[in-house]
Parts: structure tokens; C-alpha cells; sequence
């Protein structure tokens, strides 16, 4: 990185060697009304006199306040080298804060090794994970400005936002074992006018199953749905609840 160029007026100073504003402003590549400007604006920042006025003679001393000023030099140049090191790494996206939006399932499933190969590649940005049960909640949360960027489903809605498809995860039909459709899925896959006649369990949330919907009501089956959940334990639920158990509650 270059060395920045401080505007700051105790670079003039720092340098007891110059003898005169001239020798300074040769130095350093100002002018001399640039340097004695500096001088006068840093002493007004200090409250002290920090160059003694020679009159009649070229050469300039330093006085009692610039000495322990010129202690401190090394240490003001080194915080603002810092300083503009870090601000361009802020610009460039190396150091900073990264917000990401996801559901649980895709946490689980994807999050853990890419946000190891961030923090690799990006050991100075902090990677904060929100976890959520709805993508409406996650664009809402992106619309204003809550996070940074979020994994859900295609189409957005409407609003400021850009996507890119990052995975293509199938549906997958999952029945009870032993069941009659469980065997024959094992010799053939079940086409939609087979799994309509089934009872579902689905999901509840409109853009997570929307998709499915249309494909099945594109070949001119209603899907035979028992229970809607927000919530991915849903294929756990008990079997009387899709009709499967003989107990009926007195």
C-alpha cells in the first residue's frame, strides 16, 4: 500500500532538520504559505506555540509544546496509516459485517461450509446468520436493510433485489414403509395422478409449495391434502392424523 499523504498539519513539524518553512515546504511538496497555514492551524488545535519565529534569521526552532508533540509524531502517522488501511479495506469488502437470511433446512444443508470458505477468504468480515421459518419474512427483512442477503425461493416479489439460483433441490414423495404406494414407487415412480389420490401432508406457506400446486393442477389433479404446517416436522406427524390409525377418540 502507498503511503498516504497526510493532510494533517503536523507533518511540517516533525521535521526539525528543514530550518525554515522554505526547507519544509521543499521537503514535503507545498508551499510555503501552505506550511506556515498548517503550522498556525495546528498550533490553534494544540493551544500552544509549537515553532519559534527567529526574527531576522531563517532558522526555526522548536518549542518546549512542539517537543512533546514531535514525541507523539510517530504514533499519530502510525494510527492514520491504519486508519486509511482499514478504510480501504472496508471499500474493497475485506473487512466489515455480512448479514445473511436463510430457512433452517438450508442452514443446515449449505451455510456451514460456505461460511467456512468465507471467513478463509474474508477473515475480516463477521458473518451473522439469521435463521427463519418464512422467505416472506427474509425479503422483508432484505427490503429494509436488515440483512445483507438471503437464500429463498424463486420468484422474488416484486421490490430492490437480485438473485442468482444457487441450488435445485427436487421434491421428494416420502410414505410409510411396507405401505401399498411404497411399493410400487419401489418398481416405478408415482406420476401426479397416482400421488393426488394419496393424503398429503404439505407445507402451508403459499410461495413453498405454490410451484407443486400448478404442476399437479396443470394435469388436472386437486391434491388430496390433509394437513398444511409451516413447519418442517410435519412429516412426522402421527398417522391417525391422514387416516391410518383404527383409535377413534370417544
Amino acid at each position: 500500500m502507498d503511503r498516504p499523504r497526510s493532510e494533517t498539519p503536523h507533518r511540517p513539524a516533525s521535521d526539525r532538520r528543514r530550518g525554515s518553512f522554505k526547507g519544509a515546504a521543499r521537503a514535503l511538496g507545498y508551499t510555503p504559505s501552505a506550511i506556515s497555514q498548517q503550522i498556525a492551524s495546528l498550533e490553534r488545535v494544540v493551544g500552544a506555540q509549537v515553532i519559534a519565529r527567529v526574527h531576522g534569521r531563517q532558522a526555526l526552532g522548536v518549542t518546549d509544546a512542539g517537543r512533546i508533540l514531535l514525541r507523539h509524531m510517530s504514533a499519530i502517522e502510525a494510527r492514520l496509516i491504519a486508519a486509511k488501511s482499514e478504510i480501504d479495506a472496508l471499500a474493497q469488502g475485506i473487512v466489515g459485517e455480512l448479514r445473511v437470511g436463510a430457512y433452517e433446512s438450508v442452514g443446515a444443508r449449505l451455510l456451514p461450509e460456505l461460511i467456512g470458505r468465507f471467513r478463509e477468504a474474508y477473515p475480516g468480515v463477521h458473518v451473522e446468520v439469521d435463521e427463519a421459518l418464512s422467505d416472506l419474512y427474509l425479503m422483508r427483512s432484505l427490503g429494509r436493510g436488515v440483512l445483507d442477503l438471503a437464500f429463498t425461493l424463486l420468484p422474488l416479489p416484486p421490490g430492490p433485489f437480485e438473485a442468482r439460483t444457487v441450488l435445485r433441490d427436487p421434491w421428494i414423495l416420502v410414505v410409510q414403509a411396507g405401505a401399498e404406494h411404497a411399493r410400487l414407487t419401489a418398481r416405478a415412480p408415482l406420476g401426479l395422478q397416482e400421488i393426488g389420490q394419496l393424503p398429503l401432508v404439505s407445507f402451508r406457506l403459499p410461495r413453498a409449495i405454490d410451484a407443486v400446486l400448478d404442476r399437479f393442477r396443470a394435469a388436472g389433479v386437486e391434491p388430496n391434502i390433509l394437513l398444511r404446517s409451516d413447519y418442517v416436522g410435519v412429516s412426522k406427524t402421527p398417522r391417525r392424523i391422514v387416516g391410518h390409525s383404527r383409535r377413534r377418540i370417544a
